[in-house]
C-alpha cells in the first residue's frame, strides 16, 4: 500500500477526533502512569490522550513514517515509535492503558491484533479500542447513506470494466464485529464494555464524501490504479454513483451516518 497522506486524513480532523475523545472518556482509569496510543496516525488521538491524562507518560505507535513525522511535529515532547500492531510489541513494555482509535481494521485479523495489544496491558489496566463498522451494506430503501453504503459504492465502482483489471483482489479494510470481540475477551478480562455509536456527518456534497474516503477506506483502490488519471476517474464514478442513489438534505448537504464499534477490556488485578 502507498504511503499515508496525513494532510488528506486531517481534512476531517474534527469528525475523526470526536470518536477518539468518546473512547478516551469511557476508560475508567483516572491516573494511569503509562499510556500507549497504538495506531496513533498524525497524532490527533495522542493529543486527546494528553488532555485526558495530563500526568501520564505517553507513547505513540504507528506503521506509517509519514503519519509519525506529522505526529512528532505536532507533539514534540512525546516519543513516537514505528511498528506493526500485529507484530511483536513486547519491547515497548507494559502500559496501564493501551488505546487504539480507528486502526485495528487495517489488520488482516483485528481480533487477534486486539489480543496482541491486550498482552501489553498491566494487571488492573485496560485496552480501549474503536473501529469503523465498514461492512459493505446492500442497497436499502429510503436512501440513507451509511459508511457501509459508501463501501458498497466503492466495491461496485472497482468492479467496473475500466477499473477491475487493477482492483481485482485488492485487500481493503477488514471487518470486525462485536460478537467476535465478545467471544475473544470474557475468559481473561475483569470486565468488558462493548457498544456501537452512529455519528451523523453533514458533508458539503458528494465531492466531500469522496474526500472523506480518499483519506481512509478508498486508499487501497486508488493505490492499485496505475496513474492519476485513473484515480480521478474512479473518484468521479464513485461520486456519480453516490449522487444517483443518495439525495442531499434540504440545506444542500449530504448526511453520512457513520457507525463505529467501541470496546474497553480490563485486565484483572494481580493477586
Amino acid at each position: 500500500m502507498a504511503d499515508w497522506n496525513p494532510s488528506q486524513y486531517l481534512k476531517f480532523a474534527g469528525e475523526r477526533t470526536r470518536p477518539a475523545r468518546d473512547l478516551a472518556v469511557a476508560v475508567a482509569i483516572d491516573e494511569p502512569e503509562r499510556v500507549l496510543d497504538a495506531g496513533c496516525g498524525p497524532g490527533n488521538s495522542t493529543a486527546v490522550l494528553a488532555r485526558r491524562w495530563p500526568g501520564a507518560k505517553l507513547t505513540g505507535l504507528d506503521f506509517s513514517p509519514e503519519m509519525l513525522e506529522t505526529a512528532r511535529a505536532k507533539l514534540p515532547g512525546i516519543p513516537f515509535v514505528q511498528g506493526d500492531m500485529g507484530g511483536d510489541l513486547s519491547a515497548l513494555g507494559q502500559f496501564d492503558v493501551v488505546y487504539s482509535n480507528a486502526a485495528l481494521q487495517w489488520l488482516p485479523d483485528g481480533g487477534e491484533g486486539a489480543l496482541n495489544l491486550f498482552r501489553l496491558v498491566k494487571p488492573g489496566g485496560a485496552l480501549a479500542a474503536q473501529v469503523p463498522c465498514s461492512q459493505p451494506l446492500a442497497r436499502q430503501a429510503g436512501g440513507r447513506l451509511e459508511n457501509g453504503s459508501a463501501h458498497r459504492l466503492m466495491a461496485e465502482t472497482a468492479k467496473e470494466p475500466r477499473f477491475a483489471p487493477y482492483t481485482a483482489g485488492v485487500q481493503r479494510l477488514y471487518t470486525m464485529d462485536g460478537e467476535r470481540i465478545y467471544s475473544l475477551f470474557p475468559a481473561e478480562t475483569a470486565a468488558l464494555s462493548l457498544w456501537e455509536t452512529c455519528y451523523c456527518h453533514a458533508l458539503d456534497g458528494y465531492d466531500a464524501l469522496a474526500e472523506w474516503f480518499r483519506g481512509s477506506g478508498m486508499r487501497p483502490y486508488l493505490d492499485a490504479l496505475p496513474d492519476e488519471g485513473e484515480r480521478s476517474a474512479f473518484i468521479r464514478r464513485f461520486t456519480e454513483r453516490a449522487a444517483e442513489e443518495f439525495p442531499l438534505a434540504g440545506d444542500g448537504r449530504l448526511l453520512l451516518w457513520f457507525r463505529r464499534l467501541f470496546f474497553v477490556a480490563y485486565k484483572p488485578e494481580e493477586r
